[in-house]
């Protein structure tokens, strides 16, 4: 019976925040993830020998029935060594592809009927694909020249006028054909070990192109089962949308976001963490990532400033905490990340319990709270007076809270402003010991100083403290004014936290005075497009693109 192997092990750089921590055959098109549309055409031509090379978030990928390989090694190699990490399976008839295309079941079937020990897919009419495919060029695709019906070339290095067809992602060996594929790659691997291969770097780094050139070179028949379309690509969001797939963030519900800061922090020890005061800009920081390195922030904050001047008023604690709500709820409804909510001073007592409760219940993950009377100004005026609560008062208002607590994934962090105040570490410190005793789930530390001098004074002097007393919880900062200073720089000094605590309002703020400016001064918008998002990118950033979708598939204009 044919064996199937699918690669799966891969970042899925290109999709953006969709692959930030969901493997790229998870996404969802037409309503299920990638890989279960190939898993549903085996299944229904009787094909049940099923085996997944998993990589980047490798337990999210599990199928009843299938055989599991790992390559924990996927960030530093590519798809032909992935494959070889399923390499027990190489022992009959076998099929072969990536877990990122979507395929029609006659594509699987003319492929079954191929003779030949190597046979690969090849789309002629691949020019089609990359129709307004911007994304992903045309020199991107990995071509195939074939003459005599056998494939001579294939490979990315191959231009648009050097070929006749495209690889899709599939290709079938006959038990004789995967000892051929077997002998080849150890052969390559010994002897190229880290030079380059090919058109790869290394042999590592290779491509099933790569190997399949090298078969040829060798005097194998490599045999191409010619399609005309029939298949699709999932490699960028524009390959997403175009084929009816979700682009926005999948929602999660709140008891699932309300332990995730919590488990976050257990896990790595550091988060970096960015301000956001409406549903755009937390839409805009939730997707925010540096794709190759997977590089993200890990939760929101909800600041009273930014949330203040949102609004237009002044940060002064007058808002009210039902304010903080709605922007909470309206953060949640379009975000899945965790949220940790600028509390300021706490208000009263009994306020502050009431508050707590209800941000919880919604699903936030913590809240800050400053020592200071309430109501408090804003920590970053310069000129205004800054008066600290009695420590022993705060620290009661910390076990209140703590007590009025329904599950153990909400934090109370306490905020000390003692550095604000124009006090000493000293007081700081002795701050820190009363609020952990008193049961705080971390620290933060604030300053207004450009030198973070005395910040990393505290952080020395608390993780002295917390192993004095035997407590040990997250170190907060926000590096506002102190800047210079590098995430990396933070975290070997101490800190869990970082948060990044107005930039994005601020951000706004600077591009509509150009904006403004530049139709005053032009008398037309024509010269503000530059500091502007398209429309379509609106509509992708806010669901109205996944709406349009949803209403072709559930009114029969897209294929099951």
């Amino acid at each position: 019976m044919m064996k199937v192997i699918l690669i799966a092990a891969g970042m899925g750089t290109r999709l953006l925040h969709l692959t930030k921590d969901m493997p790229k055959c998870k996404v969802h098109v037409r309503g299920k993830p990638i890989i279960e549309h190939a898993l549903d055409i085996f299944k229904e031509l009787g094909m049940t020998d099923i085996s997944i090379v998993k990589g980047f978030m490798k337990e999210q990928i599990n199928y009843p029935g299938t055989k599991a390989y790992y390559n924990d090694d996927y960030h530093r190699n590519n798809i032909l060594a992935s494959l070889f990490y399923a390499e027990k399976e190489l022992n009959d008839d076998v099929i072969v592809l990536y877990s990122d295309i979507l395929f029609e079941k006659n594509v699987v079937e003319k492929l079954l009927a191929a003779e030949g020990d190597i046979n690969v897919v090849v789309d002629e009419d691949w020019l089609q694909n990359y129709v307004d495919r911007k994304l992903h060029p045309v020199e991107q695709a990995e071509n195939v020249y074939c003459s005599n019906n056998t494939i001579q070339k294939i490979g990315k290095h191959l231009t648009a006028a050097e070929s006749n067809g495209e690889f899709i992602g599939m290709a079938k060996f006959t038990k004789k054909g995967c000892e051929i594929l077997k002998q080849t790659y150890h052969d390559v691997v010994e002897k190229y070990k880290e030079r380059p291969f090919q058109k790869a770097q290394s042999v590592s780094k290779a491509y099933l192109t790569d190997i399949f050139q090298e078969l040829i070179d060798r005097g194998y028949n490599v045999n191409p089962v010619v399609i005309n379309g029939g298949w699709r690509e999932i490699d960028t969001i524009e390959d997403l949308k175009k084929a009816g797939g979700t682009i926005t963030t999948a929602k999660v519900t709140p008891e699932h976001r309300r332990g995730l800061l919590k488990q976050k922090l257990n896990g790595t020890g550091f988060i970096r963490v960015i301000e956001a005061h409406s549903g755009i800009s937390a839409i805009v920081a939730n997707n925010a990532i540096l794709s190759e390195k997977k590089v993200a922030f890990d939760a929101l904050w909800i600041s009273s400033l930014t949330e203040s001047a949102v609004k237009g008023q002044p940060d002064i604690e007058i808002m009210g905490m039902d304010s903080r709500l709605h922007t909470v709820s309206q953060i949640m409804e379009a975000t899945n990340m965790p949220i940790i909510i600028d509390g300021d001073t706490g208000g009263d007592p009994n306020a502050f319990e009431y508050f707590i409760q209800k941000a919880e219940s919604l699903g936030a993950s913590a809240i800050i709270i400053e020592d200071k009377i309430y109501p408090k100004k804003n920590s970053l005026d310069a000129e205004s007076d800054q008066t600290q609560e009695d420590p022993r008062v705060f620290a009661n208002k910390i076990r209140r809270g703590k007590h009025a607590l329904l599950t153990n994934d909400f934090l109370i962090i306490a905020r000390i402003e003692s550095l604000i105040a124009g006090k000493s570490v000293d007081d700081a410190i002795e701050r820190a010991r009363h609020y952990l005793e008193a049961g705080a789930d971390g620290i933060m530390i604030h300053s207004k100083s450009k030198s973070p001098q005395e910040v990393m004074e505290f952080a020395q002097r608390y993780h002295q403290l917390t192993k004095e007393i035997g407590i040990t919880k997250p170190l907060v900062c926000v590096p506002t004014t102190y800047n210079t200073m590098t995430e990396l720089e933070l975290q070997n000094a101490g800190f869990n936290v970082v948060i990044h605590a107005n930039h994005l309002m601020r951000a706004t703020i600077r591009a509509m005075q150009a904006v403004c400016k530049s139709i005053l001064l032009h008398g037309r918008s024509l010269e503000a497009e530059e500091h502007c998002s398209s429309v379509d990118e609106i509509f992708d950033l806010v669901g109205f693109s996944d709406i349009k979708n949803k209403e072709k598939r559930f009114n029969g204009g897209l294929s099951k």
